[in-house]
């Protein structure tokens, strides 16, 4: 019985679909490894250029936005925060170009049955961690104005 099981699986017809099968699983870990490898391991602060990526919500003196930063890791492309500014020195928008000085922190959440898993909710939208703006004087806009996320 099992010899006829290693033949039917062995058929031809079933080589090409176990071979794509094979590529996507590898294809599939590949991808979580790059994304596992640019998150933040421990709290660090940093300077980092990058752009605004999404609405900014500003509630009590509070602005929270998602900043992609570039050239912040050696794997390429963005590297995205979410970002929190306590009483912003100038006026943040989506798709404006800064320099930040940055507190990064690891992705921490709490896994419970009725509430949102914070930290799992930020991987599975590709965020490296979270961040809060140093208010130091060298924040700036950069003078490329708008620029184009990657």
């Amino acid at each position: 019985m099992l010899y006829v099981t290693a033949v039917w699986c062995l058929d031809q017809r079933w080589v090409p679909a176990a071979g794509w099968w094979l590529a996507g699983l590898i294809f599939a870990n590949g991808h979580c490894f790059v994304a596992e490898q640019q998150r933040v391991r421990e709290a660090h602060a940093r300077v980092l250029s990058g752009c605004i990526v999404s609405e900014v919500t500003s509630q009590a003196g509070v602005s929270k936005f998602d900043f992609a930063a570039y050239g912040s890791t050696i794997w390429p492309g963005t590297t995205r925060y979410r970002v929190s500014w306590y009483a912003p020195t100038a006026e943040v928008d989506a798709g404006s170009c800064w320099q930040l000085a940055l507190r990064l922190k690891p992705p921490r959440g709490s896994l419970n049955a009725v509430g949102l898993d914070y930290e799992r909710w930020l991987f599975a939208r590709g965020f490296a961690g979270i961040a809060t703006v140093k208010n130091l004087p060298f924040n700036h806009k950069l003078e490329s104005g708008r620029c184009t996320p990657g």
